[in-house]
């Protein structure tokens, strides 16, 4: 006999969020220093809802932490009618943390149905130790789960220290500036997979090490290296060394440009240098990853090098007639990797190889992508209200980054990030301006451009 479900409408049940939100500046005018000081901060506690465990186990609906804070002091100064500088402090912290409400930090817990750690945190209803599920009618697979932990845990948290500063000086017809810009960043993460596995296991021999229960569960963690010590996470213990220490790559920046305005010309001078350091380990030969009792053996890695690059820029631009100029510029641009690409935990990465799991991995050993950009274009009057401008362009980048299999590695194939694709963008744009006449004003543009890469993916 098949009884119907339903469900009654109304407020869902443990799908809620509460938010802080604070943020404020202060000015202090001390001519000619300007200083102004602010921050701001955002701290989320949520729960959200999930279809899947909305008939009978909304409880374990999963919950998630968040918190954003940031602060800054910045300085003007100037220094005369022709130079003024500004200089810039801050620092900024992120924190998201999501798992299971009930268990949420007691790892063991997760999948225990006979209180093994002796905490009084356990399931009984379970129909075995790290079995997911209560013993209980499949309630309409796929759309209803019976009760039943959530099964991760992630806590993520990341810091950036940086200072930032800029000179303006105007000498005669040159316009001359300078700065640079300088970021230490701190990564700490922690994810367990399989929390729910742990409790078997340990029941099973309460004298396995810990670590290696802990990798039995797909464990990660970079700047937590004791999580094994105990069964419940602590955010406030960390450390900053051996192989999984907090990751702190720097990245840095230098710049130099002079706009110079000639009777009929004005050009646009520009160099920049860029410094990005993943300041971690990478592995000497990535097709031969050596694991010694479960763990990668120290001498298959070594320190990373930081990657530099010098972008010169250079622009134009000059009337061709008294109702039409010209511009022509040149450029190199890099972008950094996103930080996620760069960092896999030594620890996670030696279980699943040496379990047969292709896992994917970050490479520490990313390079910026580079764009090539060449750009001319004119601008014509027309009449008294009216002009457009049509400009052409042509981008070249390299170093695309892509997933790749490290095919026939040793002791597995398994894919990481790496440096790959190449890119071509070609492109004409038009824009029309219409100044305010008889109530009427517009301003009209159309693109029309083409992308292609080798390995593109969306």
């Amino acid at each position: 006999r098949i009884l119907p479900v339903r469900t009654e409408g109304g407020i869902l049940p443990n799908n809620q969020l509460d938010r802080w939100t604070l943020n404020g500046n202060f000015l202090f005018d001390l001519n000619p220093i300007r200083i102004k000081v602010g921050g701001n901060a955002t701290f989320d506690d949520q729960q959200i809802f999930s279809q899947n465990f909305s008939l009978v186990n909304s409880d374990h609906n999963m919950r998630q932490q968040n918190y954003n804070y940031s602060g800054y002091a910045k300085v003007t100064h100037t220094l005369g009618s022709k130079t003024f500088y500004e200089g810039t402090g801050y620092y900024s912290e992120f924190k998201q943390e999501w798992g299971d409400p009930i268990f949420w930090r007691n790892m063991m817990d997760y999948g225990d149905k006979s209180d093994v750690n002796n905490n009084g945190m356990f399931t009984p209803e379970l129909t075995g130790e790290s079995v997911v599920g209560y013993a209980l009618p499949r309630l309409g697979q796929g759309i209803f789960a019976p009760p039943v932990a959530f099964t991760q845990y992630h806590l993520n948290r990341s810091n950036v220290l940086g200072a930032k500063f800029d000179l303006t000086h105007q000498q005669n017809n040159h316009e001359i500036r300078t700065g640079f810009e300088y970021r230490y960043n701190t990564l700490r993460r922690f994810a367990l997979v399989r929390p729910w596995a742990l409790a078997a296991i340990y029941n099973n021999d309460a004298t396995i090490d810990r670590e290696l229960l802990y990798r039995s569960g797909y464990t990660e963690s970079i700047g937590y290296p004791d999580y094994f010590a105990n069964d419940e996470v602590d955010p406030s213990q960390t450390a900053d060394n051996g192989l999984d220490e907090a990751r702190h790559p720097i990245i840095g920046a230098f710049y130099m440009q002079d706009k110079i305005e000639l009777a009929d010309l004005v050009l646009n001078l520009g160099l920049r240098w860029d410094y990005v350091d993943a300041n971690s380990q990478r592995l000497k030969d990535p097709y031969n990853v050596k694991i010694t009792n479960g763990l990668i053996d120290p001498s298959t890695i070594e320190d990373t090098e930081a990657h530099l690059s010098v972008s010169p820029r250079l622009g134009m631009s000059f009337p061709v007639t008294d109702k039409t100029v010209f511009h022509a510029q040149f450029g190199k641009f890099t972008q950094q990797p996103e930080l996620r690409y760069l960092y896999t935990g030594w620890n996670y990465m030696a279980a699943q190889l040496s379990q047969g799991n292709q896992v994917e991995v970050g490479n520490p050993d990313l390079k910026p992508v580079s764009t090539t950009a060449y750009e001319i274009g004119i601008g014509q009057q027309l009449g008294v209200n009216s002009s457009f401008s049509l400009t052409a362009y042509y981008k070249e980048i390299r170093d695309l980054i892509v997933l790749k299999n490290r095919v026939n590695a040793k002791p597995i194939t398994y894919a990481q990030y790496q440096n790959g694709d190449y890119g071509t963008i070609k492109g004409l744009s038009f824009n029309y301006r219409l100044r305010r006449t008889k109530g009427l004003t517009a301003n009209v543009n159309y693109t029309l451009q083409y992308a292609t890469g080798t390995g593109s993916t969306s």
